[in-house]
């Protein structure tokens, strides 16, 4: 069994009430799904941290979507003539 540390919050009523109705639902301790919350929060952070770090990495290659390529493409959202998502752009 791996080591554990315990950690106290205060959160308010309502989501303390959420948590519960999870756990009696999941037939699991609020302690476990609380866990499982951080654990996926954690994972998420360190997944949009790489893709920061991998779009920064192809911007500073100059693989980028040139700032009015992306607005012209933004601005047809919901239009008749919707264009397509703008591709990037090497450097010569």
């Amino acid at each position: 069994m791996s080591k554990t540390e315990t950690l106290s919050v205060h959160i308010d009523p309502k989501l303390r009430a959420d948590l519960a109705a999870i756990a009696k639902r999941e037939d699991r301790s609020i302690s476990s799904i609380v866990e499982l919350a951080i654990r996926d929060r954690i994972a998420f952070d360190r997944e949009q941290k790489r893709g920061i770090e991998r779009a920064i990495e192809q911007a500073d290659q100059g693989d980028v979507v040139p700032h009015g390529a992306v607005r012209e493409w933004v601005e047809s959202w919901g239009t008749d003539f919707e264009l397509p998502m703008p591709e990037p752009k090497s450097p010569s």
